[in-house]
């Protein structure tokens, strides 16, 4: 009889948990996740915080569940090494954790600030969350000309955040270290598209900031810029970044670059280990590259596909991944792979005062695309990737 053992019981491992019960019935499952709750979706915590859902509908699983697929699931219980030498894991609890085969899917974790002045809210778990509700009820409690938010930070986090404070018509000031939203990807005109977008809808956005001080002792009260130019405010949302969480890791013998590195089974380099999710930097055999893709959908399908490795031979990861965002009513959506850096040529297909269309292009083939505004062609790019078309081909419907 199969011993699994899974760490991290998000998204990914929870549905490799699911996958592996399917198919090995007899198998022992063990799932180790950090954090106290059963599965919730992280998706919907906007609208939790937003007041638009109860928190009981955020809970994608319930405590029965593991119970009722045999799945040995430790919350609220931490990994502090993994031993590949001799197949165990050591928790928290100084308990040592066999297994016959691993998989990693611990996830990643908020960049911290050094301050921890109330009124600094980071949004990445269900307790982040309820925080935030916390900053929020502050910030109104406040006369209607002082109140003010601050959100650090250019990406998908930072999107959400100024989406709930324009919900709950709180004024907004974004401040990005770089040139706009989302540098690495976009180009200069879809950055000002966006620029013009939030602006228009009343949210201060100061570009190229590389620094900045929090003002407050106990309670933050606003930043200072590297001018001195002081903004003030009751909260701030961080969003300046994600890590991979690989610290338990130092002593495994796993390699580790960004993330985990794996091939395209989702295999890393030690036997029998295998990572899946937000930690995974696995190696895209669509678009020919090693790196690491945080998002839901990609995290349910490389789950599946590593658990169908361990239980079933080694099933490949293939997936053109195609994500979409919303900036205040203004369509975002991502198809592949979308580093600037990693791009031979980048084609502006379409651009005008609302929309913008780039396809990113390597070794004469396109391997991705970002849209802003208009993303009906969504579909087709992402065919287009994934059959391989060079980007002088007319792209099929």
């Amino acid at each position: 009889m199969a011993s699994y053992v899974i760490i991290g019981a998000g998204v990914a491992g929870t549905t490799a948990a699911d996958t592996l019960r399917k198919l090995d019935p007899d198998a022992e499952i063990t799932l180790i996740g950090h954090e106290v709750h059963p599965l919730y979706s992280r998706v919907l915590l906007s609208h939790y915080v937003e007041g638009k859902i109860e928190r009981d509908r955020l809970f994608l699983k319930k405590p029965e569940w593991y119970l009722e697929n045999n799945i040995v699931y430790m919350s609220g219980i931490d990994v502090l090494e993994v031993d590949t030498k001799n197949s165990f894991v050591r928790t928290s609890e100084e308990r040592e954790i066999p297994y016959d085969k691993l998989l990693i899917t611990s996830g990643s974790e908020v960049r911290l600030a050094l301050d921890n002045m109330r009124g600094i809210s980071y949004f990445r778990t269900l307790e982040d969350a309820e925080q935030m509700i916390g900053c929020i009820n502050s910030v109104l409690t406040q006369p209607i000309h002082e109140r003010r938010a601050i959100v650090a930070g250019g990406g998908f986090v930072a999107l959400e955040y100024i989406n709930i404070l324009a919900h709950f018509k709180i004024p907004t000031t974004v401040i990005l270290r770089s040139t706009g939203f989302w540098s690495r990807s976009f180009g200069v005109e879809a950055q000002k598209i966006l620029q013009r977008h939030v602006e228009k809808q009343g949210v201060q956005l100061l570009t190229n900031q590389s620094t900045f001080e929090f003002l407050g002792t106990e309670d933050f009260a606003g930043v200072r810029l590297l001018d001195g130019t002081k903004i003030k405010a009751q909260m701030i949302g961080m969003a300046i970044g994600m890590v991979p969480e690989v610290d338990f890791l130092k002593s495994s013998g796993i390699k580790i670059n960004k993330g985990i590195l794996a091939n395209e089974y989702l295999e890393t380099n030690i036997e029998n280990v295998y990572t899946a999710g937000d930690v995974a930097e696995f190696y895209d055999a669509i678009v020919e590259r090693q790196f690491v893709m945080g998002n839901w959908t990609n995290a349910q399908m490389q789950a599946r596909a590593a658990a169908t490795s361990m239980a079933d031979g080694r099933t490949k990861f293939e997936l053109v991944t195609s994500y979409s965002a919303n900036l205040l009513g203004k369509d975002i959506v991502f198809v592949g792979d979308v580093s600037r850096e990693h791009a031979d040529d980048i084609i502006q297909k379409r651009v005008d005062e609302e929309n913008s269309t780039e396809i990113f292009v390597r070794d004469g083939r396109m391997v991705g695309a970002v849209l802003v505004g208009e993303v009906k062609e969504r579909t087709k790019l992402t065919n287009a990737i994934r059959e391989r078309q060079t980007y002088r081909l007319e792209v099929k419907g």
